[in-house]
């Protein structure tokens, strides 16, 4: 129960984190300045993967042909990574505002990669062997390997926080959120090592894997007392601690997650008697409206009322700032420091929190992630910002993402789109059909009067 616990509290707190994010802070000079219903703002980034991973590939290049005597047929790495926040105040009461916001997410990325070389024949060897050294005189054979990987995923999460006018501490966050994802993995001629008693058995296998998901949640998260994370006013050099609070949590997620072209022995690590009495799934699809848990308790995909308690971080707003230009207008953001760690810019004119920058140092992000991943986050660059943006551009973005992710669920959910295709404007399906039709009556009708007309 303990690996099903994790999993939620990870979502939990990835929810936490992208509502943290939203929720805005009060101006320096007025802790008690008032917004307006309808007051927006927004950051976001776009990241071009690819031109990321070209600054890396000379060094990858070179591993692998000098270290492993391969040559690199081809190696792109070609996708978008974005984030976008749109924030609004929506309402309020004589002691609340309501700000809401709508957070976008997506992924799309596919990687080609060709080596070719001399590697070891499938057989027996022993570990003296060394057989995968360029220098071993074991039989080898001339081999490509390959591997290509798509993937896509979209995530949108809407949010409300209620703020306190006085403080603007946090009360409560409600959380929706809905995810896609699909990945396809093909690979041809991957070496597959079996070590038994003192012996190395190589064989090459090709694989076809695919994994799909679909996940809608909704949290509720109570704090008690209210989180009051800026303790107005902040200036320059200032350093504070937030103060410490309960959070109550409940919430309901619903979806699948599905995986195809997996070994037997993968399944086997990952179907566990303790995952399939958490789960109510011994195979793929695995159904989350299922999902079982006694710690935390969680009934059929709905959990909570659970108790949490958030401990005080260390805040300090550095003595350096930066300017940021949105619609033509400068404006000076201060750079708050959350742990020694991740960055939240805040601006003092407008009273709010505009942007942010996270670290992909592994070392310093705020959960672990899984050994090698370094690898992966060192594509994304040293530092992954959001920006102060128009309220308009990011609107205009987060829009495209939600029909992203509406048309990654399809793809995940086995819908076919083949009725839009030939029903909806621009009738695409439809228009070729008709010329398709066109085409060949115009070739019958030819040939037919080819041949009556013969003698």
């Amino acid at each position: 129960m303990r690996k099903i616990g994790s999993a939620l509290a990870l979502l939990i707190v990835g929810s936490f984190l992208v509502s943290f994010i939203a929720v805005p802070a009060n101006a320096v000079t007025t802790p008690t300045a008032s917004w307006e219903v309808g007051d927006k703002w927004a950051m976001g980034k776009e990241m071009d993967i690819g031109a990321n991973f070209t600054e890396m590939k000379g060094e990858i290049e070179d591993m692998i042909e000098g270290y492993l005597n391969l040559t690199v047929n081809k190696l792109d790495v070609d996708g978008t990574a974005c984030f976008y926040a749109l924030l609004e105040v929506t309402s309020e009461t004589a002691t609340t505002y309501a700000v809401t916001s709508k957070v976008a997410m997506k992924l799309d990325t596919k990687i080609d990669v060709s080596v070719s070389g001399m590697l070891p024949a499938a057989g027996t060897y022993s570990y003296g062997d060394n057989p995968f050294s360029p220098t071993s005189t074991v039989n080898k054979q001339s081999k490509t390997v390959t591997v290509d990987v798509s993937e896509k995923l979209g995530v949108v999460v809407t949010s409300t926080a209620i703020v306190q006018k006085s403080t603007h501490a946090i009360s409560n966050i409600t959380v929706d959120t809905t995810g896609a994802l699909t990945l396809e993995v093909d690979a041809t001629n991957i070496p597959n090592v079996n070590n038994s008693n003192g012996q190395q058995v190589i064989s090459y296998k090709n694989y076809d894997l695919g994994a799909k998901a679909c996940i809608d949640m909704i949290v509720y998260m109570d704090f008690q007392p209210a989180l009051d994370l800026f303790q107005l006013p902040v200036a320059k050099g200032e350093l504070w601690y937030t103060n410490s609070s309960t959070m109550t949590i409940s919430g309901q997620v619903t979806g699948f997650v599905d995986a195809h072209g997996l070994e037997d022995e993968w399944k086997e690590s990952i179907f566990t008697e303790e995952f399939v009495n958490a789960t109510g799934s011994s195979d793929f699809p695995i159904n989350l409206d299922k999902l079982n848990s006694e710690d935390p308790k969680i009934t059929n995909g709905h959990f909570g009322p659970v108790t949490s308690e958030i401990p005080s971080m260390k805040m300090k707003c550095l003595s350096t700032s930066v300017t940021h230009e949105v619609n033509g207008v400068s404006k000076e953001y201060y750079v708050i420091e959350v742990n020694d760690a991740q960055r939240i810019l805040y601006c003092p004119t407008l009273g709010f929190m505009c942007g942010g920058a996270i670290t992909t140092d592994t070392q310093d992000m705020p959960f672990e992630l899984p050994e090698g991943a370094d690898m992966v986050t060192g594509i994304l660059g040293d530092e992954f910002s959001l920006d102060p943006m128009s309220t308009d551009t990011a609107a205009s973005e987060i829009s495209s993402i939600e029909s992203y992710t509406s048309s990654v669920e399809k793809e995940a959910k086995g819908e076919s789109s083949i009725a839009d295709f030939f029903l909806k404007s621009p009738y695409l399906g439809t228009l070729m059909v008709i010329g398709a039709a066109a085409c060949i009556g115009i070739i019958l009708y030819i040939g037919t009067r080819g041949r009556k007309a013969a003698p």
